[in-house]
């Protein structure tokens, strides 16, 4: 018996055929399901397995036929032998149609059977490009998984895992950058007796060294020079650094990793998303099995912004006053 728990695909091309009468079916886009097929039905019977596999389920879309969870479809010589489909995409499922997402266990075995009795006839038989899929199916009797057999570079059993998606975050430092703020007073100073008058205050964002503050160290001077006797400065007499850091947003990026494994029938190859299923491979058949691996990797960017604040003072001095007596 060979038995299929979770995906199965044979060949891996389609093309178009007529639509058939569809029976409890709903239908999207040319794709149309069909089900829960009634197992107690006679092989060849109106919706029966058979009748709905071989004459309804023909849509250019590819169609889903839904099979009753635990039971036996039963083929047979007077019925037709071998379950003939058509050059369609076909699905044949048990149970949940959705994959369990990264983490999650898979639902609980309950397949269905479909059982050959009519001696020396294969179970399935299609021409040969057309791609089945089997989800949670046992297949048991008859000769052959599929008729023709297979061959190397024909048709292919084929496995895909579903996607595991990964989030990776990481801090990225951007390269820090400078800010400035140079302040500019122009002072009077009267000797006798001591005091001081603030004639000029301003504050510009740029460097000591930068036309604006050469500007302004420029006006504290003339302010600072009407009635006195002598000048000094531009002079330093504060500094000091300050460091602010922000969050400046997110940059994400995906890549994709696919491996794929190759095996010539006959054979058994270990499926599922952790490996822990046997897939039997007949002679001449190649078995691939893709896996594909999402990776988000997340930045979250920082910026740096250090502001060097600088105080200039410019000085003028106010004559001592003559003594008199």
């Amino acid at each position: 018996m060979m038995r299929v728990r979770r995906v199965l695909g044979i060949g891996v091309a389609a093309a178009l055929a007529s639509v058939g009468a569809l029976v409890g079916v709903s239908s999207l886009a040319g794709a149309a399901s069909f089900g829960p097929v009634d197992h107690t039905l006679a092989d060849g019977a109106a919706n029966s397995l058979r009748d709905i596999v071989t004459n309804q389920a023909t849509n250019a879309g590819g169609d889903t036929v839904n099979l009753e969870p635990g039971q036996t479809y039963t083929l047979t010589c007077g019925g037709g032998g071998a379950l003939v489909h058509g050059n369609t995409l076909l699905r044949l499922v048990a149970g949940p149609t959705t994959p369990p997402g990264p983490g999650v266990p898979p639902p609980g075995d309950d397949p269905a059977t479909i059982q050959q009795t009519c001696p020396a006839t294969p179970i399935l038989s299609h021409p040969g490009s057309t791609q089945l899929t089997l989800q949670n199916v046992n297949l048991t009797g008859g000769t052959a998984l599929m008729s023709p057999p297979c061959s190397v570079g024909g048709p292919t059993t084929q496995r895909t895992w579903s996607t595991t998606n990964h989030t990776t975050d990481s801090r990225v430092d951007l390269a820090q950058q400078d800010a400035f703020s140079t302040r500019v007073l122009g002072v009077i100073i009267r000797r006798s007796p001591p005091s001081q008058q603030v004639v000029f205050d301003q504050t510009t964002p740029n460097s000591p060294s930068s036309a604006p503050a050469q500007a302004l160290f420029a006006q504290a001077a003339a302010a600072s020079a009407a009635g006195t006797v002598a000048q000094t400065g531009p002079t330093l007499i504060a500094s000091a650094d300050t460091s602010n850091t922000v969050h400046v947003g997110d940059l994400a990026s995906t890549s994709f990793s696919t491996t794929t494994d190759i095996t010539v029938g006959p054979g058994t190859a270990q499926i599922g998303q952790d490996l822990s299923e046997t897939l039997f491979v007949p002679p001449g058949c190649a078995s691939s099995n893709d896996n594909t691996d999402t990776e988000h990797l997340v930045e979250h960017q920082f910026q740096t912004t250090v502001t060097h604040n600088a105080t200039f003072q410019t000085t003028g001095l106010v004559a001592m006053p003559t003594f008199t007596g």
